[in-house]
């Protein structure tokens, strides 16, 4: 699927991305669930949050532990370490994510859930939004 800006009029501080990719997802309670967590779809993401499909049902508040593995971010890293250590290139972007919205998908047994990310390693976060810049910068030279 190619990238793309959403083409509605809302009103949103951040601008979203459309970006099809996979991800992990395990509700932060006690005791953590262990294993990779529930899969899930991502739909679109911004600086600051996302939004993604997924058959558990959560509630507005939740806090969710994310894995999502959205190829390309890691490129925008900093540090010697992200050229030397393969594992680094690859890996999942991972954050912590409080539920802001969530509604059952019409026809479908999922759920589509919005969440605004409140814990991301600072040099993570800086990579995604420069990942996220470039996207934007090249859709819209593409208009």
């Amino acid at each position: 699927m190619t990238d793309t800006l959403p083409t509605n009029n809302e009103c949103r501080e951040w601008s979203r991305v459309e970006k099809t990719a996979t991800l992990q997802v395990k509700q932060l309670s006690y005791p953590l669930a262990s294993g990779p967590g529930a899969p899930g779809i991502l739909c679109n993401i911004s600086d600051e949050g996302l939004c993604f499909f997924i058959e558990t049902a959560y509630k507005e508040k939740d806090q969710l532990c994310l894995s999502i593995d959205l190829l390309g971010w890691q490129h925008h890293r900093q540090g010697v370490s992200q050229l030397v250590n393969e594992s680094m290139v690859k890996a999942p972007l991972t954050a912590i994510a409080e539920v802001v919205w969530s509604k059952k998908d019409q026809g479908e047994k999922r759920f589509e859930i919005g969440a605004r990310f409140v814990d991301i390693f600072e040099d993570d976060h800086k990579a995604l939004k420069a990942y996220l810049a470039g996207i934007r910068q090249s859709l819209a030279q593409n208009l």
